[in-house]
């Protein structure tokens, strides 16, 4: 084998050259993996920022823009909300804000946000007394007098994606949660400062419960099989995968009497 001036064969060369491609490849292949993990670390550190933020929220006993909507009683004995042409000039007398239902769907990586109102009194004209009474409405729209749509929608980052929901000592997928304040009859705003947070038993991946569905309104109105008494939350546990789907992890929402808390595990779960 002839050598090349300085003392290096060419089979030699050809060695070093293929074993630093290797290590090459190699430092790529750890520095993706490390930087995919730490996407997927971010993304989920972000969902549960965002779900505290909605617990935050809710206790403000407000939606955004309240000022710009009509909130009326419908026939149906649930509020009804129209536009007010944005002039700030609408009218809410009738409606509480009881808070905000989360709607995860699994192999979506999309959180659904409905904003949830109720009426301020029985059909009796005495201020109500509990999530039920007050005829809760999510405000999607698409349905008569319900011509607005305050859905928001939190998409994960990295497309990580939903896997499953749970609540615990349930059985059953609860892909629906609400976080409400519960209205008090004895006070004349007819909202009180009780944080509630309510599971309900609705599995996603059956026809017709998608986001934004009838079936999903009329979960929340308590109205629907599965639905029309919600347990009392405990504890819900979202199981998260990553967009390469290599990683996942468990985000646990916890009821406090004052909101809820969260617990983040990365771990396999399913």
């Amino acid at each position: 084998m002839k050598s090349i001036r300085g003392g290096f064969t060419v089979l030699e060369v050809l060695i070093v050259l293929a074993i630093t491609g290797l290590l090459f490849i190699s430092a790529v292949t750890l520095f993706r993996g490390k930087q995919t993990q730490t996407q997927f670390n971010q993304a989920m550190h972000d969902l549960e920022s965002k779900i505290q933020s909605i617990a935050n929220v809710v206790k403000s006993g407000s939606f955004p823009d309240s000022e710009n909507y009509n909130c009326f009683r419908r026939g149906t004995g649930t509020p009804g909300l129209t536009g007010s042409g944005g002039s700030g000039t609408g009218k809410n007398e009738d409606c509480i804000t009881l808070g905000r239902a989360l709607h995860v769907v699994p192999d979506d990586g999309i959180l659904y946000i409905y904003t949830v109102l109720g009426l301020r009194t029985a059909a009796d004209g005495e201020p109500v007394s509990s999530i039920k009474e007050a005829g809760p409405s999510s405000m999607i729209g698409g349905h008569p007098q319900q011509t607005e749509d305050l859905t928001q929608e939190y998409k994960l980052l990295g497309g990580a994606k939903v896997v499953s929901s749970r609540m615990i000592g349930q059985a059953g997928a609860h892909d629906i949660l609400g976080l409400y304040l519960e209205p008090q009859g004895s006070s004349s705003a007819g909202q009180g400062s009780t944080f509630t947070s309510l599971a309900y038993l609705f599995d996603s991946t059956t026809g017709g419960n998608g986001p934004r569905s009838a079936n999903s309104r009329e979960c929340i109105e308590q109205d629907l099989a599965g639905c029309t008494d919600p347990p009392t939350l405990g504890q819900w546990d979202l199981c998260v995968e990553s967009g390469g789907g290599n990683q996942r992890a468990s985000l646990s929402l916890i009821a406090t009497p004052s909101g809820v808390n969260t617990k983040l595990t990365f771990e396999e779960c399913t």
